[in-house]
């Protein structure tokens, strides 16, 4: 995929990864510090849908609890949606909105099929203060999240990113996999 990070570091800074593998393609995508949404819509025109597959309750886990900063209670909002390019899911991106930032932020849980990025970013309610990236690869949390999503054709990996984004001063952790095949991010890609 051009990218090379190891698949058993998980999680790691851009910083970690060495220039002679950085796939300018995809690149951009995953470490790009705006709106995802104004990108895709930008690439995408009137053909960017979005679909969200589900919002519930959740349990965060110690790694979530540690990249949110720590010292929270221990359950949030979970929002997965997908973006699609007509009928291609180009990205699908889970969003945890701890308890602690959700009872200060009451609108994040009334998003419907408003796009986070809408608001966050198009409205200037927050920044990303943090990013990583992965390739995730089935058994990885994220690639299974995303696993009921993905077709029958199930991708042996997929490019994601991962953000802490600042709301008002509370966190919120987002994560983005780069899914289609037809995504704008393989042009441009070393082959």
């Amino acid at each position: 995929m051009g990218i090379r990070v190891r698949a058993t570091a998980g999680w790691q800074s851009p910083q970690q990864c060495p220039l002679s593998h950085r796939d300018p393609g995809i690149w951009s995508w995953l470490t790009d510090p705006e709106s995802l949404t104004r990108k895709l819509r930008h690439r995408a025109g009137d053909q960017l849908s979005l679909l969200v597959f589900g919002e519930s309750r959740t349990a965060l886990t110690s790694e979530e609890i540690r990249f949110l900063g720590g010292r929270m209670e221990h359950w949030g909002l979970k929002r997965e949606v997908g973006f699609f390019a007509g009928d291609e899911l180009w990205v699908f991106s889970s969003t945890l909105v701890p308890s602690e930032t959700l009872r200060q932020e009451p609108w994040l849980a009334e998003l419907g099929d408003t796009p986070l990025g809408d608001r966050i970013f198009g409205e200037g309610r927050g920044q990303r203060i943090q990013l990583e990236i992965a390739e995730a690869t089935p058994g990885w949390p994220f690639y299974e999240a995303a696993r009921p999503h993905l077709g029958t054709s199930l991708p042996s990996s997929f490019w994601a990113r991962r953000s802490l984004i600042q709301v008002s001063g509370h966190p919120l952790l987002v994560q983005d996999g780069f899914i289609g095949e037809t995504g704008p991010w393989h042009q441009n890609r070393i082959q």
